[in-house]
């Protein structure tokens, strides 16, 4: 199986990058998916794996504007965005599958049974593979999340904003999460020069 390791996000765009290239060279598109998917939208993998062509596209074939769905951890219905990014991957996946669509098919199918999703196991194995092809340290599955919130936050530096989109219950749970700390704010305050 495997084992509890605390994952760190991804900071650096270049190395997002180079993962996506790893996975579509040597664990395939829908892996490379996977991962594009849990970064751009920040669902937790037990989330991502099951979903269904239904859930993104709607009857006439067409990008559905959000992503709605009961969180397995949380229990709450959450509305996710689907940005420009995430939909032009998930055209070209769909493109080269259009089984997807007749049998409103699970993107993360199993190669051994299409009629059902990738175990979170076998996800483990692949972002295992990735960590030591890649050299990467604490890379897990989990670091899709986190690295979607710390680019989410770099972007913003809306820590209420990020603790939103994870359903945290405070700003410090978040920025411990995304790993955000005091000397990332001691540098940004640094830059920061008003009157």
């Amino acid at each position: 199986m495997y084992k509890m390791t605390i994952c760190k996000p991804i900071k650096s765009k270049k190395r997002l990058n180079d993962i996506a290239e790893w996975f579509e060279e040597y664990s395939g598109q829908r892996d490379a998916l996977l991962w594009r998917f849990g970064i751009n939208v920040g669902l937790r993998m037990v989330d991502i794996l099951p979903l269904r062509y239904n859930d993104v596209y709607d009857a006439d074939g067409e990008f559905r504007e959000y992503l709605i769905l009961r969180e397995s951890k949380t229990k709450k219905e959450i509305s996710i965005f689907l940005n420009n990014n995430i939909r032009m991957y998930l055209d070209r996946y769909v493109l080269d599958r259009p089984t997807l669509r007749k049998a409103n098919g699970y993107f993360f199918y199993s190669k051994w049974d299409p009629g059902r999703p990738i175990d979170y196991s076998l996800a483990w194995k692949n972002f295992k593979k990735a960590e030591y092809a890649l050299g990467l340290q604490a890379f897990t599955p989990h670091s899709m999340r986190k690295t979607f919130g710390w680019h989410l936050f770099a972007l913003t530096k809306d820590i209420r904003m990020v603790q939103k989109a994870f359903n945290h219950g405070s700003p410090r749970t978040t920025m411990l999460y995304i790993g955000v700390d005091q000397t990332e704010l001691d540098k940004a305050i640094k830059l920061l020069s008003l009157g």
